[in-house]
């Protein structure tokens, strides 16, 4: 699947900012990089694994195990709805099985209820596949998807005469950033590699990812105090509405929307006013309208 690349004319008239999109309401790019290494065992036909029920990534693990016809299994954060919305009615529209567990049973208990199934699949003949909480695990093996993604970005800049100075990349678990970090290692760019934190703190990253051994080659932006997952900052409503009226263009109001009020906050600080910024779009419009209401706030 290709991407491509849009400025923010109207948006920005004054800065130079770009978006990378893909035009599949459901796969992104970020999460065909996440999910990709987790579909190649020929053996497989079921997929397992968790999130809240705002997750784009179980929304993306669903839609490719019909794409497959492979069975899925999800463990949810929260409980069943009786008029699910956004990404939640899609879940469950995808998704024949899905196991919902509290705050407290997610947090101490979903790695062993979902190798627990793992094992009850395959004693009856099944194998399943257990993916982490957003497909995070330390990238191995080159990604051609990632790779894919790099080139695209080099060739608009060789066809348009540019190059981008900064890659702005929403953080959620941080595996997109670091699959793409991993990449430019073979594919570099002149652009900085910039994660923008929707869920945590930097230090959260900066600690999680040293845990898992790896070198600190990263950047990161300090954020505002957003609120938890599957909340939205009225602040980031606005953002989202005025891109969305600007330039016809949809943003995630859970993850991109942060990172575009984010970078709205430092140019009013008369930060980065004269770079050349492209956002990593990461999808999840759904949830546009499972928030709906946040926006009526906003008028």
């Amino acid at each position: 699947m290709n991407g491509s690349i849009v400025r923010l004319k109207r948006a920005y008239p004054d800065q130079e900012v770009y978006l990378f999109h893909q035009d599949s309401l459901i796969l992104s790019p970020s999460k065909q990089i996440k999910l990709y290494p987790f579909l190649l065992d020929p053996g497989t036909r079921a997929l397992i694994t968790c999130g809240g029920i705002h997750s784009q990534h179980a929304l993306a693990v669903a839609y490719e195990c019909v794409q497959r016809n492979w069975r899925c299994y999800l463990f949810l954060r929260g409980r069943p709805i009786a008029s699910p919305l956004g990404t939640h009615l899609l879940l469950q529209l995808l998704a024949p099985s899905i196991s919902y567990l509290s705050e407290k049973e997610y947090r101490h208990s979903k790695e062993t209820r979902m190798y627990a199934l793992a094992e009850q699949l395959a004693q009856q003949g099944t194998q399943a596949r257990v993916i982490p909480e957003g497909a995070l695990e330390v990238p191995g093996e080159e990604n051609p998807l990632t790779q894919q993604y790099l080139q695209e970005i080099r060739h608009y800049e060789q066809t348009h005469h540019l190059e981008f100075d900064r890659l702005l990349i929403a953080l959620g678990t941080g595996g997109t950033y670091l699959h793409l970090l991993k990449a430019s290692q073979q594919i570099p760019l002149k652009a900085k590699l910039t994660g923008v934190p929707a869920l945590a703190t930097p230090d959260y990253f900066i600690q999680r990812w040293k845990n898992l051994g790896l070198e600190n080659t990263w950047e990161l932006w300090e954020t505002p105090d957003f609120r938890a997952f599957g909340k939205l900052d009225p602040h980031v409503a606005n953002t989202v509405k005025r891109v969305a009226c600007a330039e016809g263009i949809l943003l995630d109001p859970l993850y991109d929307g942060k990172v575009v009020f984010t970078l709205d906050h430092y140019f009013q600080q008369g930060k980065y006013l004269q770079e050349k910024i492209l956002l990593w779009h990461t999808g999840g419009i759904f949830d546009l309208f499972s928030l709906e209401w946040k926006f009526h706030e906003t008028r």
